[in-house]
């Protein structure tokens, strides 16, 4: 399994679509993390995104908060979309995910011109 975090500044991007780049996971069978790579975003603008991370053979998308869009995007492209924890360091995150996932509901916006008061 591959697991994406998206990354700003090389810490948490708690906007999906705010992202710089995606810190990626390869997991085994036996929930060990046997790879871990930062890949720098190479497409502009949000509707993109989900192409991206598609061809880049993601299987789930941990994150803070994302639009409606991207969440559809993701989904039609059979990729899952969990809840990070709210952590800043993306080797926390996935370690908490594979410990315990997260079962709390995803925070997605209304659209892109919103007061951000999403939790993210």
């Amino acid at each position: 399994m591959r697991i994406a975090i998206p990354l700003k500044n090389n810490i948490f991007s708690r906007h999906f679509g705010k992202s710089d780049a995606l810190a990626v996971y390869t997991i085994d069978d036996n929930n060990a993390i046997t790879n871990s790579e930062t890949l720098p975003r190479t497409i502009d603008g949000c509707s993109g995104l989900p192409t991206w991370i598609s061809s880049l053979n993601i299987d789930l998308v941990l994150v803070g908060g994302l639009g409606q869009g991207a969440l559809n995007g993701l989904l039609a492209r059979n990729i899952q979309v969990k809840p990070a924890s709210p952590q800043d360091d993306p080797a926390q995150i996935i370690a908490q995910h594979l410990a315990a996932p997260s079962s709390a509901d995803l925070s997605v916006c209304p659209g892109h011109d919103h007061p951000h008061h999403c939790d993210h």
